[in-house]
């Protein structure tokens, strides 16, 4: 845990303020292959999953409908902090704001500042839906599994 909390870290939060969102490469093939009547007449539906052993961050716009940028998290765990997430952000904590995690292959996000500034769910380790969405400071990220292209 960082040291002594100053007034910088007292202004910044971390929200997972989004549930189970469908990302675009977890829909269903909107226009599927069919087999032919002989072969069961049934349509064959291709469904791509993410890898669970990847995760990334996805920029977006406070309105939650356009993707700015991607942030692919590489090794384990991963510190969020400014510098990673967007180093002209003074809302979001240089030092580490949050950290992300995978244990028994699921993804956690746990608080990192000093007050205790990461609201979620529970005052701990929250598991991590492909999909949700997190604001630090005041940029919102999605949470994707995989390293699937924008």
């Amino acid at each position: 845990m960082p040291g002594a909390a100053d007034a910088e870290s007292r202004s910044k939060k971390t929200v997972i303020i989004g549930g189970k969102e469908e990302a675009p490469w977890d829909q269903v093939n909107a226009a599927p292959a069919q087999r032919s009547r002989h072969m069961g007449g049934a349509h064959t539906v291709r469904r791509i999953v993410p890898d669970p052993n990847t995760c990334c961050l996805v920029a977006i716009s406070l309105d939650e409908e356009k993707e700015l940028r991607k942030i692919d998290l590489e090794g384990e765990p991963v510190p969020l902090d400014r510098s990673l997430l967007d180093p002209g952000n003074s809302s979001i904590s240089r030092s580490g704001h949050a950290t992300i995690y995978q244990k028994n292959g699921k993804w956690y996000v746990e608080n990192m500042t000093a007050l205790k500034t990461t609201f979620i769910q529970v005052n701990g380790p929250v598991q991590l839906s492909d999909g949700d969405v997190l604001l630090m400071g005041d940029s919102l990220f999605k949470f994707k599994m995989g390293k699937n292209d924008l």
